[in-house]
């Protein structure tokens, strides 16, 4: 123990002397140390775990600040390249670390826009080490869905987040909606009354909005598919949609503003009227959900 605690001292000091001759340099020649020296004394993991010994959480938490310290050096224009290097050598020391991972995934999508091999490699490495650790799964989905415009990634991720040990609400709210935009509407609807009856007063009122919207959609949605059905039978499009009583329809023309749904004889499409919406008039238009 005591020849472990002696490496760890000399580990320190070197590191401390290490960062003093950076700061030195930069304060001679007015640039900092060049990044190819500058990590050149970082050992590889297995050794770092020896000369640490039973201090490998302190050694990790030296080398996360000093990562913080050397990326948020912009002028040094290389320091990229040893990302994955410096942070897998600390998630090694610590792979409970979750902050570790969720700083290096955040370089890597906000700083050099690379989410496959960069920002989820370190958000699959964390959550295989904190398997309910949701922050993870959730950075995980939103660098899917604003970074890689990848909805399905992203539900996948809230899948796994919202099923796991204190996951806030606002999952099932995020999931629902994207389930929507994806044309889901009958089970985004599903979800939205869920929350509607068991949420918390915050979550009921986002949901009731949610519900109505997706109501009158799914409404929409059905007649349409009673247009098709009328042109299945009759090889043309109804010039109206009254004329879908001719094939049984009993149901409103209507929605439940009082509004008659918008009706295209020549295309047959069968759209809500904006008015109607509360807040997916133009989720529609941009998500082509009908």
């Amino acid at each position: 123990m005591k020849r472990q605690r002696r490496f760890l001292i000399l580990f320190v000091i070197i590191f401390l002397l290490q960062i003093v001759t950076n700061l030195g340099v930069e304060k001679k020649y007015g640039n900092p140390f060049p990044g190819i020296f500058s990590i050149m004394y970082f050992p590889k993991g297995p050794a770092l775990e020896f000369v640490t010994g039973g201090f490998k959480q302190f050694a990790a938490d030296l080398l996360y600040i000093w990562a913080i310290q050397y990326y948020g050096h912009y002028e040094i224009q290389d320091r990229y390249i040893y990302l994955r290097h410096i942070f897998d050598i600390i998630t090694q020391l610590d792979p409970r670390y979750s902050d570790a991972y969720r700083l290096a995934a955040l370089i890597c999508a906000v700083e050099i826009r690379k989410i496959d091999d960069c920002a989820l490699y370190f958000i699959e490495k964390g959550l295989k080490n904190n398997p309910d650790n949701w922050e993870l799964a959730v950075d995980g989905a939103y660098f899917c869905q604003y970074y890689k415009k990848d909805l399905d990634c992203a539900l996948k991720f809230i899948e796994r987040a919202r099923h796991m040990k204190d996951a806030p609400l606002f999952m099932l709210r995020w999931f629902a909606k994207i389930k929507a935009t994806k044309g889901n509407i009958d089970e985004s609807l599903a979800m939205w009354q869920e929350l509607l009856e068991k949420g918390n007063p915050y979550t009921q009122n986002v949901a009731r909005i949610h519900v109505h919207d997706l109501s009158i959609l799914k409404q929409a949605r059905d007649i349409k598919r009673l247009v098709n059905r009328y042109r299945e039978l009759f090889g043309h499009w109804p010039k109206r949609l009254e004329d879908l009583r001719k094939i049984g329809y009993q149901g409103p023309l209507v929605d439940a503003e009082g509004h008659p749904f918008i009706y295209d004889p020549a295309s047959g499409s069968v759209t809500p009227d904006e008015r109607s919406l509360w807040a997916y008039d133009k989720i529609i238009k941009k998500f082509n959900i009908l």
